[in-house]
Parts: C-alpha cells; structure tokens; sequence
C-alpha cells in the first residue's frame, strides 16, 4: 500500500495540488512555462478588447509623448541641436541631457508595470479600466529600480559571452510583477524571481522571445496590430506569473510556493 498521503499535501514548501483560482474554471497546473499560455492570453485579451486597446494607447501615447520630447530636449542641450550634433559636448551638458532623459524612465517603467498588473487583475477575476495602466506609480521608486537591476544583470550576461544574457533575461522575468503584485523591494524581487525561475530560466527565455515576436508583428499595418498584440504579450506574462503565484487570500498569509509540484 503507498504511502503517499491523500490530497491536499501539505508537504513544506509545496503548494497543495491541484488547486484553483488562477483561471476560473480551468484547471490548475504545477508551476512551469505552458506556451498554450499565448492563446489564453488571446481570449482574456478579446473578451475585453476595447478597453485593452485603449489602455495600449495610452501606454504608448505616454511612453513616446514623454520619451520623445525629452530625447530632442536632451540633444539640444548635450550638443546645440535637436536633430543632430553642431558643437563638441561639454562634460555639463552631456550630464544635464542624461538627467533630463532619466526622467523619462520615471515614468514610462511605472506605466509598463501598470500594464502588467492590470493584465493580472483579469487574470484572477477582476474587472479592469484604463485607469489600471497607472497602478505602477504606487511603486514608483523599487518599479525603476528593479527595472535597473534586470539591464544591468541582463548587460553583465551579455558581456560574458552574450549566451549568459539570454539565461538571465528568463530568471529575472517576475521582478516587476513581484514589485507591483507582493509589494517587494527590487533586491527582494529580483531574489524570489531568481528562486522560482531558475529551473525554467532557458523556457522562460524562449517564451519571451515568442511572445517577442508576435508583439513586433504588430507593427505591421502601420502599427495598428500592436494595439491587439501589445496586450496580449503582457497577459501571457501575467498568467504564467500567476501560475507559480496564486492570489493570497489576505497578503500576510502569503507564503512563496515550491517551485515542483509533490510526488
């Protein structure tokens, strides 16, 4: 006779299996990287299309209204010009156009942290606005920060070889929804993601750059099709984050699962 205990196993540092919640309806799976995940995405995407298409409006319309202008104020300061370079930069001014175009980062990483939480809204049953795209801003220093740390883990990998790179870029993937979703500082995030993705760091790489490509196909058509392909990239996001992190009950019972699923 086994001795494997009945369900629910409450083995440490498991969760219980199977369990509900991520999808209504739909049944749960262990922690892993499931690429049927995009066409999920499509459907929660499509089942509330207008307002998606108008949240990525607004992240783009801020995103390069911002981004933009600041880059040509930037070059006028660095080097006399918006367009082009028509004298030799000084020390100062090529560090007050850094700074001027720091803070376009202030505002455009918030907005995409915005994005991806929203997207985990629906996932886990909520109703979401446009307004959602601004939910970012709450944690607006650790939201940037911990973008930081993802380029400069990402740009230390690609020096050592370039292949390193494309292994961190999957285990960091988690960071902004872990800020935005648990609350966590960036140095937290960036640990608990290390922790969670480490086994699926190559997968996580590889549907990213899937996930990659369907959004640049949106570029065709004048760039119409990212208002469709946009949301569903960061959807895919938010429901394999919610795969390996269920919604807590109430966020102090929250306990970071184990990354197998028991035997």
């Amino acid at each position: 006779m086994s001795d494997i205990p009945p369900p629910p196993y409450n083995n440490p540092g498991f969760s219980n299996y199977p369990r509900s919640g991520f999808i209504p309806g739909e049944p749960s799976r262990p922690p892993g990287i499931y690429f049927d995940y995009i066409s999920e995405a499509w459907r929660l995407v499509s089942s509330n299309l207008s307002t998606w298409v108008l949240s990525t409006l607004i992240f783009f319309g801020i995103t390069y209204g911002v981004n933009i202008p600041l880059s040509l104020v930037g070059n006028y300061v660095a080097y006399g010009s918006v367009l082009g370079a028509t004298r030799t930069p000084t020390i100062p001014g090529i560090l007050t156009s850094f700074a001027i175009e720091i803070l376009g980062i202030f505002i455009t990483y918030p907005i995409q942290a915005g994005m991806l939480n929203m997207a985990l809204r629906q996932v886990r049953g909520y109703q979401v606005q446009p307004g959602d795209v601004f939910s970012g801003f709450s944690m607006t220093g650790q939201v940037v920060f911990g973008y930081f740390l993802m380029g400069l883990l990402t740009s230390i990998g690609f020096l050592c070889c370039i292949i390193p790179s494309f292994y961190v870029f999957g285990v960091v993937a988690f960071v902004p929804l872990l800020i935005v979703d648990r609350r966590m500082s960036a140095i937290e995030a960036v640990q608990e993601s290390y922790r969670a993705l480490k086994p699926f760091a190559w997968a996580m790489f590889g549907f990213l750059f899937v996930l990659g490509l369907i959004s640049s196909a949106g570029i065709c058509a004048f760039c119409i099709g990212m208002l469709f392909t946009f949301p569903v990239y960061v959807m895919a996001q938010a429901l394999t984050y919610s795969n390996f992190y269920p919604a807590p009950n109430e966020p102090a019972s929250w306990n970071p699962i184990g990354i197998e699923p028991p035997r």
